[in-house]
């Protein structure tokens, strides 16, 4: 079955993503940075490949992104709509999703998602104590949460 191929309005895409979406927080080894670690925050949404319309329609709507195929090794394939340009998430997708509600558990993800962006902004993940706060984040982020 293929959804709706249109966004109707900023709701429906908040609501949407509210059940597709993830906000993660991605942090890798890097010897050019101080700390010893790059940290990227990751806003992802999954969607079968008949979807291809919807995924470059929110493309459109939230003016940033990429989209990738996926497959894996059973062979099932799908899109991913990635956004990890720390601008477009400073700037586009934390203000929209602050405005536009982000619903569920999943509004967990996203207030922690959002610290770390805050600390990103105020360069604190340029600093171990500022690392540490971000691991301590990261590690109660999805699956990783108690409550």
């Amino acid at each position: 079955m293929t959804v709706n191929q249109t966004i109707p309005n900023p709701s429906w895409l908040a609501g949407f993503v509210s059940g597709e979406g993830c906000f993660y927080v991605r942090v890798g080894k890097n010897s050019t940075v101080k700390t010893g670690f790059q940290v990227q925050p990751v806003f992802v949404l999954g969607q079968h490949i008949r979807d291809e319309i919807l995924m470059n329609n929110i493309i459109t709507f939230l003016e940033c992104g990429k989209i990738h195929v996926k497959k894996n090794k059973e062979g099932f394939t799908w899109l991913e709509y990635t956004v990890s340009k720390f601008s477009d998430i400073k700037d586009k997708i934390m203000p929209f999703f602050q405005k536009h509600g982000i619903l569920g558990v999943k509004l967990q993800d996203f207030n922690d998602w959002c610290k770390v962006v805050n600390l990103m902004k105020d360069k604190e993940h340029l600093t171990p104590e500022g690392l540490d706060k971000i691991f301590k984040i990261k590690a109660g982020i999805n699956k990783g949460r108690d409550s």
